[in-house]
Formats: C-alpha cells, sequence, structure tokens
C-alpha cells in the first residue's frame, strides 16, 4: 500500500456508493485490489482479472492484474480509457478459466446476479486510482481515513510555508506552526496507516471466509479432528499468555484459528499476543475482528487503546481510552484515564490533560500509578504557570518579616564576610521589594529591567549604624539553547547597587558604597535530574566613608566572585534535590587591610513536608575559609553556617518562610571570633501582569 498514489479524490460505491459519481472522464487510471484467494503462490508473483464497466455506456473491459510482490495479496494494474463512471465487477470463480468470460459476464450482469464493487477514487492530476473493496463499510472507512490525510497533508503544507522573521510575532508564529507540522504529521501517518489496516482486515475476513468453505467440504470426522487440534494448540497458547510468553503463544493463536475458523474466542488473546510482541497493525485488526464478552469488551477496548498510542494515532488512542473510562472498571479505567491524559499532554492540551490526571488521583487503587500521575500534575501546573508567566510584562514583590539576631554584625560594605561582632543581640524587620519590567519573553531569549530595594530595621536604636538600606538597578538578559547537545541558559546580568547605612547613629542614612556590577550565570541540564550552574559575579567597589580613601582601610575594589553548583533532583517529580556548591572569592581592594580572598563550600537538601500541605522544607551546611594575606595581623577566618527552614504556599501569590540558622565563626584575632544564632519569619508576596 506505501506505494498508492495519494492525492485529492472522490468517492463512489457499489453501483454511485453515497450517490456521488464522477463528472470527469478517467483517463489513465490504476486498479487496486487486496485478495487472497488469488494469491496462489507464495514465491511466485501472481496474477488475476477483473471487469470494468462504464456506468453510462455499458461497455466492459476485461483487465489484467499483478501481484505487487510475492505473497502481498496486493494486484493492481495501470490501464488508460476514457470513462466518467467507471464499475468494478469481480468475477465469480467458475469464470476464472472461462475463455469466453466477458460474455458469460455480461449474461450474469443482464440478470442482476452480479455486483459492482464499493469504490474509492483518488486524484492526481490526470491520474486516478480504483481502490476497490468488498464491503461499503470498507470503503466507507477507505474514505475517511484519506480524507484525513488529505487534511493533514494540507495543514501540513500551510505550516511549512511560514517562515520565522526577526520580530517576535513572527517567531511565535514559527513556533505554532512547527508544533502544528509535528501534528499534522501524526495525523498523516494515523489515516495512512489505518488505510493500511483496512486492507490486512480485508485480506483475513477473506481467509476466514476461506478457511469455513474449505471446512464445509471435509467429513464431519476431520472437522472433529481439526477442533480438537485447534483447542489443544489454544490451551498450549493460553499457557504461554499466562506466563507472558507472547512470542510463542501468538504462532499457536494463529493455528488455532486457521484450524477452526467459526471459534472466535482465539481472536482476543491472539490480538493481545500480537500487541505484545510489537505487530501492532496485525494486533489492531484481530482485535477488532475478535467476538467479546461482556466482561472481557471494556479490555478490548483498552487494548485498542494501546495499540493507537503506540502508532501514535493520538485522537484514535484518546477516544478508545475515553471510552474505558467511562466503564468505571476499577482497574482499567483509571489506567485508561492515564493514558489520556498522556494523549492530552502530548497535544498540549493541559487543563484537559489535568482533568484525566486528577481523575486517576480520585479512582486509581495503585500507589505507583496515583504517584506518576501526581508527577504530571506537578508538570502540568508549572507548565500552565509558565505560560501564563510568558504572557506577563510587569511582576511585583514584596517581603516582609521578623527576625531575632543574637549577634548583629555592623557590615559597612553590604559583605557579612567583613562584618564586625557587636556583641548584641535583639530584633529587627527585614523588608525587601521589588518591580520588573520585562521587555519581551521568546523561546530563545528574554530581556528585563528591575528595581529592587531591601531594609533592615533594628527595634533598638543601639542598633541604627548596622541597619542597612540598599538599592539595586539591574537589567538581565537571558539566552537560551543548546550547548554540545544539553539544554543551556545563560544570564548576563549588568548592575548598579547603591548602600546606604547611618554610622553616626543618626536617623538619617548616606549613601557609603556604589557598587557597578555584572553577574554571568551558564546553566546547563546535564540530566533530567541533574543540573549544573556555573557563575561568574565581578564588583567594582566604590567606598564614600570618610577618611578612608587612600589608607590601608581603602575599601574601594575590585571584587570577582567564580562558583559552581551541582543540583541533583532524587525524584521524577523534582520536588526532592540536593545541591552543593564550591567557590573562590578575590577582593582585590586598594587598601590592604580589605583585600581578601576566600574559599566556599555548600550542601543543602530539601524536601516536601508530607505532614503539612503544599510545605517544603530545607537545612544546609555552608562553610567558608577567608585569608587577609596583606593586612597587618594576617587574619584568617573559618566560617560554618547551619541553616533550617520552611516553606509554605499559600496560594499563588502568598507564602510564608521560617527559617533558624547558627553561625560560628572562628579568628586568629579575637576581636572577629563570635557565634550567633537567628530565627527569621518571612511573608512574601508576588503580583504580575
Amino acid at each position: 500500500m506505501q506505494n498508492l498514489i495519494v492525492s485529492l479524490f472522490i468517492f463512489v460505491s457499489a453501483k454511485v456508493y453515497a450517490n456521488e459519481a464522477p463528472t470527469n472522464k478517467v483517463n489513465n487510471f490504476s486498479v487496486n485490489y487486496a485478495s487472497s484467494p488469488w494469491n496462489k503462490s507464495s514465491t511466485k508473483i501472481d496474477s488475476a482479472f477483473m471487469f470494468i464497466r462504464d456506468q453510462q455506456t455499458g461497455r466492459t473491459v476485461k483487465i489484467l492484474l499483478d501481484e505487487s510482490e510475492p505473497d502481498s495479496s496486493i494486484f493492481s494494474g495501470q490501464f488508460s480509457v476514457e470513462w466518467s463512471a467507471p464499475e468494478v465487477y469481480i468475477p465469480p470463480q467458475n469464470l476464472r478459466n472461462n475463455a469466453k468470460a466477458i460474455e458469460h459476464f455480461n449474461s450474469l450482469l443482464k440478470t442482476g446476479k452480479i455486483k459492482p464493487q464499493p469504490l474509492m477514487i483518488r486524484t492526481d492530476k490526470a491520474k486516478r486510482t480504483l481502490e476497490v473493496y468488498d464491503t461499503d463499510e470498507q470503503a466507507r472507512r477507505a474514505k475517511e481515513a484519506y480524507n484525513n490525510e488529505l487534511k493533514a497533508a494540507k495543514k501540513e503544507e500551510q505550516a511549512r510555508l511560514v517562515k520565522p522573521n526577526a520580530d517576535e510575532a513572527s517567531l511565535d508564529v514559527a513556533k505554532m506552526a512547527k508544533q502544528a507540522a509535528i501534528v499534522a504529521q501524526l495525523a498523516k501517518l494515523a489515516a495512512q496507516q489505518e488505510t493500511d489496516r483496512i486492507r490486512l482486515e480485508q485480506l483475513e475476513l477473506q481467509k476466514r471466509e476461506e478457511r469455513k468453505k474449505a471446512q464445509e467440504k471435509l467429513a464431519r470426522a476431520e472437522i472433529a479432528a481439526r477442533k480438537a487440534k485447534a483447542n489443544s494448540l489454544s490451551e498450549q497458547a493460553k499457557e504461554h499468555y499466562l506466563q507472558n510468553e507472547f512470542d510463542k503463544a501468538a504462532p499457536l493463536f494463529e493455528k488455532a484459528v486457521e484450524l477452526d475458523p467459526d471459534n472466535k474466542e482465539y481472536y482476543f488473546m491472539y490480538g493481545v499476543a500480537l500487541y505484545r510482541i510489537e505487530k501492532f497493525n496485525d494486533a489492531l485488526v484481530t482485535l477488532k475482528l475478535a467476538e467479546t464478552s461482556p466482561e472481557t469488551e471494556l479490555e478490548k477496548k483498552y487494548y485498542i487503546g494501546l495499540i493507537h498510542f503506540r502508532l501514535k494515532e493520538l485522537p484514535a488512542a484518546r477516544e478508545s481510552f475515553s471510552e474505558v473510562k467511562k466503564g468505571n472498571h476499577p482497574t482499567l479505567s483509571p489506567s485508561a484515564g492515564f493514558y489520556e491524559g498522556l494523549v492530552y499532554f502530548t497535544e498540549e492540551e493541559l487543563e484537559k490533560s489535568q482533568a484525566s490526571f486528577e481523575y486517576v488521583l480520585d479512582t486509581s487503587k495503585d500507589p505507583a500509578l496515583d504517584n506518576k500521575a501526581e508527577e504530571y500534575i506537578e508538570k502540568i501546573a508549572n507548565l500552565i504557570r509558565y505560560k501564563k508567566l510568558s504572557e506577563k510584562k510587569w511582576f511585583l514583590t514584596a517581603d516582609f518579616g521578623l527576625n531575632y539576631d543574637s549577634n548583629i554584625l555592623l557590615t559597612p560594605d553590604n559583605d557579612s564576610s567583613t562584618g564586625t561582632s557587636l556583641g548584641k543581640g535583639g530584633f529587627r524587620t527585614p523588608m525587601a521589594g521589588s518591580a520588573e519590567y520585562r521587555f519581551f519573553f521568546k523561546e530563545s531569549s528574554e530581556y528585563s529591567a528591575k528595581l529592587a530595594s531591601g531594609y533592615t530595621r533594628s527595634f533598638s536604636t543601639d542598633f541604627v549604624a548596622a541597619d542597612p538600606l540598599n538599592i539595586t538597578v539591574t537589567t538581565p538578559y537571558t539566552l537560551k539553547g543548546l550547548l554540545n547537545g544539553k539544554g543551556a541558559r545563560l544570564t548576563l546580568t549588568p548592575g548598579y547597587e547603591s548602600l546606604f547605612m547611618s554610622f553616626d547613629r543618626a536617623e538619617q542614612q548616606s549613601d557609603i558604597l556604589n557598587t557597578i556590577m555584572l553577574n554571568s550565570d551558564l546553566m546547563l541540564v546535564m540530566r533530567d535530574d541533574w543540573f549544573s550552574n556555573y557563575t561568574i559575579d565581578i564588583r567594582s567597589d566604590d567606598s564614600l566613608l570618610p577618611g578612608d580613601t587612600g589608607t590601608i582601610n581603602d575599601a574601594d575594589a575590585i571584587k570577582i566572585a567564580l562558583t559552581k553548583s551541582e543540583t541533583l533532583f532524587l525524584d521524577n517529580s523534582k520536588k526532592r534535590s540536593l545541591t552543593g556548591s564550591l567557590g573562590y572569592v578575590l577582593n582585590n581592594a586598594k587598601g590592604d587591610e580589605k583585600k581578601y580572598s576566600r574559599v566556599e563550600f555548600s550542601a543543602s537538601y530539601s524536601a516536601p513536608w508530607t505532614k503539612y500541605k503544599n510545605t517544603t522544607w530545607s537545612t544546609g551546611l555552608s562553610m567558608y575559609l577567608q585569608s587577609y594575606g596583606s593586612s597587618t595581623d594576617s587574619r584568617k577566618d573559618t566560617n560554618m553556617v547551619f541553616n533550617l527552614g520552611a516553606t509554605k504556599v499559600i496560594s499563588e501569590a502568598w507564602s510564608w518562610s521560617n527559617s533558624l540558622s547558627y553561625t560560628n565563626n572562628a579568628s586568629d584575632v579575637v576581636s572577629s571570633d563570635y557565634s550567633k544564632y537567628s530565627i527569621l519569619s518571612t511573608a512574601h508576596y508576588t503580583w504580575s501582569q
């Protein structure tokens, strides 16, 4: 069937199928017909003939056909006549070797004892192909399949005509066209496969009729012996079937069917066995011919859905699974719902897919199936969220918290590793907010501008000098694509930051540090469960503290930080993760007392807190070794921080986080040696439009 001409078609029935007839004359045409009786030899190309009659003029010709290849049972031939409404007749067996076949055929035609075959006519420019079938149902299905093939071909061609330009709108259209072309290709393939299956079914029905006729000619004793042999073979096949030895069961079922064509109970298991050994088209034809009981009818539809799914015939698969789902079978229906969800997911019908997987959770008693459904629900939620997010331009965030710090640090350069311990603790209120505008968001890139601010205010006026206010402006630009065959995302973030503090304990804060910065972050998807990040952070600090310029305490510096981190997801839903990082920081300050280098290590683990819905807990340990090699005291610090926290998602906009941390800084300079703990509770709000 692969070599059939594919194009626009006209559909005709027995005399005039569905009351339609072609009006243009047929010049060059070919005929295709599947016939098991005509296939006499498995090693040779057989020949046969049929009659074609012009419905309008009554002229009749006998045409010869050859088998497409040995043992194919597909017969075809090419001819040239000028007829408007051809009819095809298959001659009776007694006319096969009759020298006066045409005269006898015309006599039969006048008596009405011979009927025309159902036809489907394909047209390609001036050439047509007459597809000949045995039943109106086969012809109707062939028409429907070919109609679908033509529609899919047209959609595919339309999608391929879309050429992307440089502007964002054209790129979005091209992306949708690419997806539409893939869907159209699958639809065209499904239609072609359905056409092939109609031929397979036609041949199988013919073989069954041949077996029945052959059986009727046998003696009763021989018929009984054949039935007994078929029953014995089927029992052997069932034993292999129950042991999942489908490659051994299938040929035994086939022999049983050949010996006892009246017994259709073999067909169901035979079809399932063919499916298990991945003979999908044969399996589908066999299952459709199988006569099942009410108990097995739903299972039959389930396997038909599986076969369509494996053949990527998504609409047909979805239709079968939907029927099984409606059957409310305790095992088959949840599984069918899962596959229905997969089909919708593939077709990017995310809301419908989510509903199917939620049905699985409501009805399934299989924990493994439930877990898989939950994974897809999570994926769909993220995709829907991502899709909505991609359409938005404005993003606002706000954070407000309450913090108790047992040992507050004074950090004039906004770096806690250089902070001075005040030796006292108290309550503080950290606050932060940001506003971001995204100029564009594409599949390959995105660009935005962001203004962020953070402020911490202590309850006690004793800590006013340690309360920082920072304002940051950044313009992140992201590129997305492939790097050495791996998914990659590179984000370049230039920015400017100002730090305000009040060292004279006055209420009025002043600008003490301005920084020009550039951050580069490369993320690589090593595997579906393994992400790698490589970060370079460059900062140019301009200290405005009075009296420090040109001295050993001059904090003006070029700071470079290099960090490599690895994230490993420990489950398919990506809810449990393990992250580790290694970094190096060089602060090349003008003043020798401010120069330092630092090596950083960290490890953290996060997982769902199953006791509380929508809650994730995490724990981590971080450490750094910092050295002031140029300072007068050659100070060296070893800092360790242990953190334990939990975050609860309250709604799409609100979340609530709590954390407990303990810090120990061991220094060979006594004044820099300290320990502290901190308890923090923060509410986070997000808004976007």
